[in-house]
């Protein structure tokens, strides 16, 4: 192929492109006009209630594991310090 076949096809791809990246901006913006202030009549299903209830349990999750990792941190570190501390008792 020559010269002009390359750029008939380099052409074509980005027609393509700029139709394909027209489609994404109008799908994000439609996408966007249905989430944001409720525009596109989606009506919340959970009441302010609910909602502080649902935050609530996931702080005291996050610090449910944080406290677990804390100790599998601990436990680990307590059982590198005791193989080492063997390993230096029997090579004595």
């Amino acid at each position: 192929m020559g010269f002009a076949g390359h750029a008939w096809d380099m052409m074509k791809r980005t027609q393509e492109n700029r139709a394909r990246l027209k489609e994404a901006r109008e799908s994000s913006k439609d996408t966007r006009k249905r989430y944001s202030n409720n525009k596109g009549g989606l009506e919340p299903d959970v009441t302010s209630e609910e909602y502080e209830e649902v935050s609530r349990q996931l702080k005291k999750r996050d610090t449910q594991e944080q406290n677990f990792y804390l100790w599998v941190i601990c436990i680990f570190a307590i059982a590198a310090f005791g193989l080492l501390f063997l390993f230096i008792w029997l090579t004595r």
